[in-house]
């Protein structure tokens, strides 16, 4: 994997986000980094559709690292800003929003 383009970031996530991501991993033989960035960008993408942002839960959040593609990182920076919520709230959320939207393609 070229990193070249990528950042590593912290990312605070559901328990049953990642626990789908670890189980997405395993059957299509990845990572589980590329699928939190697969969560990430297709999360980001919703959004920028006007899709709300889901709750998340009130039990403590897992807490990961990945790679995120320059581009996505600089995306959740100035959403965060614009909604004038923390980073680390955002990434959690906008991991939920993608890991539901992939999840309802799939089923």
């Amino acid at each position: 994997m070229n990193t070249d383009d990528m950042v590593f970031r912290s990312v605070f996530v559901d328990r049953d986000v990642d626990q789908a991501v670890l189980a997405q991993a395993k059957r299509l033989g990845a990572s589980a980094g590329s699928v939190y960035r697969l969560f990430i960008e297709a999360g980001l993408a919703r959004l920028s559709q006007g899709t709300p942002l889901p709750a998340v839960s009130s039990e403590p959040a897992v807490l990961r690292t990945v790679h995120v593609h320059c581009t996505s990182d600089e995306l959740l920076k100035s959403k965060a800003f614009q909604l004038r919520m923390a980073h680390d709230e955002l990434s959690r959320r906008v991991c939920t929003l993608g890991w539901l939207t992939i999840d309802a393609a799939l089923n």
